[in-house]
């Protein structure tokens, strides 16, 4: 009997263990580290276990899921901008980042035009030395909050108009792509024609023969490329 109930208050234990880890990861979009794991009382070897079981997954950042809280499509992005920094609260990163989510790949997560990427592409003032190796990384400004990125789903991603500077700039955009970005966001009303066309205004050599004609026609020459 002593033994039933030893194993029955170990049960116990574990659950409410798994129970207090799945409601703090919440906080992170579901996503724990081992050494997080470890804190609330989970085991590495019962991670692995409840992986086997396909109650939670490994991604390749070494992160586990262990709570779907519905964040989007691209888990793994999401992962791998927490495995930057494990050691900062994620409050203070929402509020103070140290990275923000750029360029294609901010594109996608706002669902802007067609454009697509298989990194995560992030923008920081600094080399990021240990991020993970789906991270690609461009060194720059993150900018000001409701003027440069704001959160979506919990994420610092870049604002409409920060992703149209971005992109406009970049090498490897390619032309048409960029056009259903344009158009997206022109349709959409997240910007007027005019804005748009003053954050192109400093690139209009890399995208027109003829920049002299002005940001109305290159908005028009991207977009036409993009739908004929």
């Amino acid at each position: 009997m002593t033994a039933v109930l030893d194993r029955y208050d170990q049960v116990m234990v574990d659950d409410q263990a798994w129970s207090a880890l799945r409601a703090a990861s919440r906080e992170s979009f579901g996503v724990v580290s081992t050494e997080q794991a470890a804190d609330f009382g989970v085991t590495v070897d019962a991670l692995v276990d409840a992986a086997l079981a396909d109650q939670v997954w490994k991604t390749p950042d070494g992160l586990w899921v262990i709570e779907d809280v519905g964040i989007f499509h691209i888990e793994d992005w999401a992962a791998a901008w927490l495995a930057i920094d494990l050691h900062t609260p994620i409050s203070q990163r929402r509020t103070n980042p140290e990275s923000i989510i750029s360029h294609q790949s901010a594109a996608m997560i706002r669902n802007l035009g067609t454009i697509t990427t298989d990194f995560l592409i992030v923008t920081s003032p600094h080399t990021l030395t240990a991020a993970p190796a789906i991270i690609r990384h461009t060194v720059g400004e993150v900018g000001l909050h409701g003027q440069d990125w704001d959160l979506v789903d919990g994420l610092p991603v870049a604002s409409p108009a920060r992703i149209v500077a971005d992109l406009a700039a970049a090498d490897g955009v390619d032309g048409s792509h960029l056009g259903t970005v344009l158009a997206t966001i022109v349709d959409e009303q997240l910007l007027t024609v005019d804005e748009v066309g003053e954050l192109l205004r400093p690139h209009l050599h890399r995208w027109s023969q003829h920049p002299e004609l002005g940001p109305g026609y290159v908005i028009d020459l991207l977009v036409n490329s993009a739908y004929g």
